[in-house]
């Protein structure tokens, strides 16, 4: 009973912290990248999650005024929660940790680190969803490729008669894609999953935690789930682009969306939960554009919604949000907001919405009526941008390409792969479109493209500018930044390393098997990549059969291989494509030959 008393009067507590709405907080001059809202409407309290610093920023709604900035305890935040009770959650994606806080008191600096509660989760975790009813987390972790659930409960602390949080792992799920966005269908007991990269939505079972159906969809980059329990069928929505495999980058089928589409997707809820295969994907659900002759709309993201079927829509590489009447397919008004808008909440009136601007580190109120922007608030102090910042803000920016369609991020999300096809003149023709490459650790891997044509990375990017973002005019200090920007990727972990499933003795005999094979002639540590290209029994749909070989870090955290996506496993490379030709393995050989290709 008395436990039950404090978490009721916990907000109140959280309303009565002794700041002023007009104290100017002591805040650093850093890049902040703003990427997660919780509202708390009893204390007229916005949370600001940061991801560049880890810090936490409160803004007063009522005075539209920062209180001050708070550390989380860890230099960077992928993700951000507010319970019910007060606390707050945030995911370190550097240590691979779930924070707890306690909102009631982190305005008190000395007391933050013995009110941090912290428990080690899967590697990089990178969104996290919160079943209020049932006070379960879900984790989604990107490159371990893993999905966890976590209970949160709360105990009386007799000493300071306050609740005192309790987190519980109770499960854990090993998926073949990388996760992101998430959903709960509470009523189903059902988590639904997207890729992170790709188009899949897997609906997980959370009584036996076994994936129930899964669905691909002819998308990427899913930036949002939402589900709608309005009507008597629940709904899933979700935005994301999508790649055409068979368009080209030749300009009237950019300018139109036909080589890459901005939309929303909505799904019924039920229907994902029945066996779907890919035949029948394209025709399931219903699609509304983002991006038309009205206006842009490049790398969708995070959605809000009103009582009264609006969607306010976070269109994050032309810097705007745009309000779309789920009924109406015609205009779409889009508000220009800052910076790569990455999250929006809906204020407790409807009549007005606050959008976070990564870049901007700015939190923007839009009045829902006159479709502008009431005010802009500052999280703080910018320094000037180097030139990795500039090249960052370029990488995302998708009004360098005709009519703000794609940005670069749109076919390398995070700087990695969507996995999808493309054709676009990096091979010089049209006509055989190829896998998109990833851009992790892609400054150490010259020459570059599937041909390896270009033998310095300034050179390529020159080369992507004018034939696949279609500008004319590629200024120097455009492509010295986007190369700065791009050296800084790193390749991410092996999957066997992120699910800390490493075996040196099988990895040994791998590696004996790759040199043996003489893999290494053409794969050659420590990069797994030579600078020459060659032919090894493959050839593209225009005749090219002499391909600069990719590097091998990392191929673990890829979903399909080859220059044109024909293989599905790694093994397929092997025993479908002959790679490389003439070659017959044993099945101990080929078994240990991928144990250590996953470990690199």
């Amino acid at each position: 009973m008395f436990t039950r008393f404090c978490q009721k009067l916990w907000p109140i507590l959280a309303a009565l912290i002794p700041f002023s709405a007009n104290t100017t907080p002591v805040v650093e001059e850093n890049f902040r990248g703003p990427v997660r809202l919780q509202l708390d409407a009893e204390s007229n309290t916005l949370w600001v999650f940061q991801s560049k610093t880890g810090a936490i920023s409160r803004i007063d709604t009522s005075s539209g005024s920062l209180v001050a900035e708070y550390s989380s305890g860890g230099s960077a935040i992928s993700d951000g929660r507010l319970t019910k009770n007060g606390w707050i959650l945030c995911l370190d994606p550097k240590a691979s940790m779930l924070r707890l806080l306690q909102a009631g008191e982190i305005a008190d600096e000395s007391s933050i680190e013995s009110n941090l509660h912290e428990v080690s989760v899967p590697t990089d975790p990178a969104r996290m969803e919160l079943n209020q009813a049932q006070d379960q987390i879900a984790i989604a972790s990107r490159w371990s490729r893993t999905l966890s659930l976590w209970s949160l409960q709360e105990s009386s602390d007799l000493i300071n008669h306050l609740p005192k949080p309790e987190i519980e792992k109770t499960g854990e799920l090993h998926l073949d894609f990388a996760p992101g966005e998430m959903a709960y269908f509470e009523e189903e007991s059902i988590l639904f999953v997207a890729d992170f990269f790709g188009g899949t939505i897997a609906a997980v079972d959370l009584q036996t935690l076994e994936i129930k159906s899964s669905l691909e969809l002819p998308a990427n980059n899913i930036g949002d789930l939402y589900l709608d329990r309005s009507g008597d069928d629940p709904q899933v929505w979700l935005t994301s682009e999508s790649l055409n495999p068979i368009a080209t980058t030749f300009s009237t089928e950019v300018q139109w969306g036909v080589m890459m589409g901005n939309h929303m997707r909505r799904l019924s809820a039920i229907r994902l939960l029945e066996p779907t295969n890919i035949s029948n994907a394209k025709s399931l659900g219903e699609v509304a554009s983002l991006g038309d002759e009205t206006g842009p709309g490049g790398d969708p993201g995070r959605m809000a919604f009103t009582t009264d079927g609006k969607a306010i829509v976070c269109l994050s590489g032309v810097n705007r949000v745009a309000l779309r009447e789920i009924s109406n397919r015609n205009y779409i008004p889009r508000v220009e907001v800052g910076e790569r808008p990455m999250d929006v909440v809906l204020a407790p009136d409807e009549k007005s919405v606050y959008v976070a601007n990564y870049f901007s580190d700015t939190i923007v109120q839009v009045d829902l009526q006159y479709l502008e922007a009431l005010r802009t608030i500052s999280l703080g102090p910018q320094p000037d941008p180097d030139l990795v910042a500039k090249g960052e803000r370029l990488f995302f920016n998708a009004t360098l390409s005709p009519r703000g369609w794609y940005s670069c991020h749109s076919c390398h999300t995070e700087g990695h792969t969507n996995g999808s096809l493309n054709d676009n003149l990096g091979d010089d023709s049209f006509g055989a479109p190829k896998k998109v490459l990833s851009l992790l650790g892609v400054g150490h891997t010259a020459p570059y493209a599937w041909l390896g044509s270009q033998e310095e990375l300034e050179g390529q990017i020159v080369k992507t500018l004018k034939n696949t973002m279609l500008n004319r005019d590629v200024p120097e200090d455009r492509v010295k930044a986007l190369a700065a920007y791009l050296k800084t990727l790193a390749p991410p972990p092996s999957l066997l390393e992120a699910r800390g499933q490493l075996e040196a003795a099988h990895v040994e005999r791998g590696r004996v098997v790759f040199e043996s094979s003489k893999c290494n002639r053409c794969h050659e540590a420590p990069l797994y990549t030579t600078p020459k290209s060659y032919d090894v029994g493959l050839v593209d749909a225009v005749g090219n059969d002499s391909f600069n070989p990719p590097s091998l870090l990392s191929v673990s955290q890829k979903t399909t291989f080859l220059h044109d996506n024909s293989a599905s496993t790694l093994k397929e490379v092997f025993l479908k494509r002959n790679h490389p030709k003439q070659r017959n393995w044993n099945e101990a050989d080929l078994d240990d030959l991928v144990y250590f290709l996953k470990s690199l």
